[in-house]
């Protein structure tokens, strides 16, 4: 998957400097979806794109992660857009 060109600026105004849960992340990327199924939709992302997965897991993420630190989400949205522009 290609790196989205958008600076980081306004991938912090999307998902504040804190934390975040994957499946709080999850809901955003898949409003259509439970829950459940967008966390595992969101999986299936990372654990699909090998590039993603290792630049993830440069920056901490280990399999079975609950939570996104802000450093995981601006690789997230670097390689996903928002999701406001992610499009499945």
């Amino acid at each position: 998957m290609k790196l989205n060109s958008r600076n980081t600026s306004s991938r912090e105004e999307v998902f504040p400097f804190r934390v975040h849960r994957v499946k709080e992340v999850a809901v955003r990327y898949f409003p259509h979806l439970t829950p459940n199924s967008g966390t595992r939709a969101l999986r299936r992302i990372i654990y699909g794109d090998q590039e993603l997965l290792c630049t993830l897991r440069e920056h901490g993420y280990a399999s079975g992660q609950r939570s996104f630190t802000p450093a995981m989400l601006n690789v997230l949205t670097a390689y996903l857009g928002t999701p406001e522009e992610f499009s499945p």
